[in-house]
């Protein structure tokens, strides 16, 4: 749409109450309801869904807002089916996390990792969950050194590090799993 169509629709949503600025400057808007938000998100087709978050992915990232809300951007880049640039952006905001402590959002984010394994190219796969997989095990244990989860994450890292002879990753499990033997 050209600007002057654009802001005539984005006009008439505010005026029917059904967007609402997001701040004081009006720049951003959102649904006022979730169920609006849903309905029109159901309206879209698989491709206009996935056209319209990779245009909102990259305005984040043109926008910087990737930089301090990585999480954000990485959700619209795997609905957009951009899945190597989510699993980056991911990696970047459980970095982030665990960076403040926050090792339980750290390890949420290596979960959505794990989640978008099987759309990754085949040869790219293993080493993505190789390392998602021990980072995992890694934020679990600063949460709750006794996690059930743990054991099978870290041994999943194991496992994929010796396939791959990366016994630096070995070790590291290993020394993950002290404290949840003891």
């Amino acid at each position: 749409l050209d600007d002057d169509t654009l802001d005539k629709h984005v006009w008439r949503l505010s005026e029917h109450a059904i967007v609402d600025p997001l701040d004081e400057s009006g720049a951003m808007l959102c649904f006022r309801h979730a169920l609006i938000h849903q309905a029109a998100y159901q309206s879209l087709t698989q491709a206009e869904r996935r056209r319209a978050h990779s245009f909102v992915a990259d305005a984040l990232v043109g926008a910087g807002r990737a930089d301090t809300e990585p999480q954000l951007a990485a959700h619209h880049l795997a609905a957009a089916g951009r899945y190597g640039e989510a699993v980056a952006m991911w990696r970047n905001a459980a970095r982030t996390a665990r960076r403040h402590s926050r090792f339980r959002e750290a390890a949420g984010h290596e979960r959505e990792i794990i989640a978008l394994l099987p759309h990754l190219e085949e040869d790219h796969r293993d080493s993505v969950e190789l390392k998602a997989r021990s980072r995992l095990a890694m934020s679990l244990t600063a949460v709750d050194q006794g996690a059930p989860e743990i054991l099978g994450e870290a041994t999943r890292a194991q496992d994929l590090a010796r396939a791959y002879g990366d016994e630096r990753t070995v070790l590291d499990t290993y020394l993950i799993l002290l404290p949840w033997w003891h």
